[in-house]
């Protein structure tokens, strides 16, 4: 998985890569809920249940990041083979809209970006996304 200026790659050994160019990206949601202060990228305490999650992310050093695409269907469009094609589809999920129905175009698709597999700070991806894309909330239900 790269993050840079163009947009994200994600890359499966057995489902190749998909592209996501910024601009098809209407906002992403992040868990924990991040703030950006004078100290970099933190989590407001004012947010959290308790304690105990804060030591949970500071352990883990994990970030559920959920991008929010405008149009699906250009995403995944291009060449790949049936078997990349079938897991990208499942891959990026279609959205609900409020009477429960699909959405044919918007969709989500979950990341979790652990620390470790970075190979910058974890506050400059968070800097990179938040010059190209608007941070809001998902809700929904696996």
């Amino acid at each position: 998985m790269t993050f840079d200026d163009d947009g994200v790659e994600l890359v499966v050994c057995f489902a190749g890569s998909l592209r996501i160019p910024w601009r098809e990206v209407k906002f992403v949601c992040l868990t924990p809920m991040l703030e950006r202060t004078e100290a970099g990228w933190r989590v407001p305490r004012s947010t959290l249940p308790g304690a105990d999650a804060l030591r949970f992310f500071e352990k883990r050093r994990v970030m559920h990041v959920t991008l929010v695409v405008h149009d699906r269907r250009r995403v995944l469009a291009g060449e790949r083979g049936w078997w990349s094609q079938l897991y990208w589809q499942s891959a990026v999920r279609p959205l609900l809209d409020a009477d429960g129905r699909l959405q044919v175009d918007e969709s989500m698709l979950h990341i979790d970006v652990f620390d470790r597999h970075l190979d910058a700070p974890r506050d400059a991806l968070l800097d990179l996304i938040s010059a190209h894309a608007r941070f809001d909330l998902v809700v929904f239900n696996d």
